[in-house]
């Protein structure tokens, strides 16, 4: 088998990370990750732990507002 042989590589089930099927769905991945993020800044001891767990609740945050403004646009 070359680099170039094409014929060999499947075309599908090469995703790992399923796909979100409904916007409930991804509401209850945000929610459950803002959630954890939180009690992580609140309860942990360790501060680079709460440093990780704030820059990922930072991301999400940035995520959920660019989304909101694409729907309004």
């Amino acid at each position: 088998m070359s680099i170039r042989d094409t014929d060999s590589i499947p075309h599908h089930g090469w995703r790992t990370v399923p796909m979100w099927d409904t916007p409930q769905q991804r509401k209850a991945h945000l929610k459950l990750i803002v959630q954890t993020c939180l009690e992580v800044i609140r309860d942990c001891p360790d501060p680079a732990l709460r440093l990780e767990a704030a820059q990922l609740l930072a991301r999400a945050s940035a995520r959920l507002c660019s989304t909101k403004k694409e729907r309004l646009q």
